[in-house]
């Protein structure tokens, strides 16, 4: 979905301290196990590092604070630190970072109160445009799909992407991740609209429906997992997203121009929150349950009272 560079999760031994290396297979560690976790979900390229990025920008331009969690990789991991200790430098930078391929946010109010935790995951991970290689199974994706947390996954999808056979193998991935996590929120995100003036009202405005459409017809069944059949009810949120315009200096790097007036973090970051204050159906069906005891244990302490 792009030509940004991915680390690869074998990292060299370089990033950690004399003697140590990389676990085999990577692992994370989530220590907060209460807060909604939102999972930003693509193959490496398809912009999940400037989604922080702009995310980053956006709520903290809204009063919010964003803390780079620096437990989630082991703590001897000196890549991951570094990362941490760089990431709001590169926030407010205009020059794009270099892709980042493990990152754990916590996102908080104006009085400390935390509202979200956002994982980055490396695109490698989450699917291998080349192998098609099924990484549902993993360690660390099983990990997260067993923490207690409110989840949300943040599918992310590209018009025009790669070839059908890859499109094809992506959606695969996502019917199989998605049975799995069904439970879970899911918001599907179609980056990189810009590219596709076509598809927008205006510079800002993208025609959601038309893209909608678009993304349907180019990833086959990709939402059949995401909906009830009877009634027909669409259990998922679809939004467009770009990150800028992006262009490359002299030097080799890249510098980029932000779109929209914040349009973009807006209604992902208003997604996100509608997602995290939504119930489950697990969570409603216990509501309802427990409503229907009380009510059943006052209807008839009413009637003991009347006889």
């Amino acid at each position: 979905m792009g030509d940004e560079t991915e680390t690869n999760l074998q990292q060299n031994d370089s990033r950690y301290e004399p003697g140590e290396t990389e676990p085999d297979p990577p692992s994370i560690t989530i220590n907060d196990l209460w807060t909604p976790i939102v999972i930003l979900f693509g193959p490496r390229g398809c912009g999940k590092t400037m989604t922080l990025i702009r995310l980053t920008r956006y709520v903290e331009s809204m009063g919010y604070s964003v803390t780079p969690d620096r437990f989630l990789r082991p703590i001897n991991d000196l890549y991951y630190q570094k990362q941490c200790d760089d990431f709001k430098e590169n926030c407010y930078s205009c020059y794009a970072p270099n892709s980042i391929p493990f990152m754990l946010l916590k996102v908080s109010d104006k009085i400390g109160h935390p509202i979200c935790q956002i994982l980055k995951l490396p695109g490698d991970l989450c699917f291998d445009p080349i192998s098609h290689r099924d990484t549902v199974g993993s360690p660390i994706l099983t990990h997260i799909m067993h923490l207690p947390n409110s989840r949300t996954w943040v599918f992310i999808v590209e018009q025009d992407w790669e070839y059908i056979e890859t499109r094809e193998a992506y959606v695969a991935r996502l019917q199989h991740l998605s049975a799995h996590v069904r439970r879970d929120k899911i918001i599907f995100s179609c980056h990189k609209i810009d590219k596709h003036p076509e598809l927008m009202f205006a510079k800002d405005k993208p025609n959601t429906q038309q893209i909608l459409k678009k993304i349907r017809c180019q990833y086959q069944g990709i939402f059949d997992n995401c909906k009830n059949s009877k009634p027909i009810l669409r259990l998922f949120t679809f939004i467009p997203f770009s990150a800028g315009e992006f262009m490359r200096t002299e030097d080799g790097r890249q510098c980029y121009i932000l779109y929209g007036d914040d349009i973009y973090p807006q209604r992902l970051w208003k997604a996100i929150t509608k997602a995290n204050n939504r119930l489950g159906c697990r969570e409603t069906i216990i509501i309802c349950l427990i409503s229907f005891v009380i009510a059943l244990m006052l209807w008839l302490l009413a009637a003991w009272l009347v006889h």
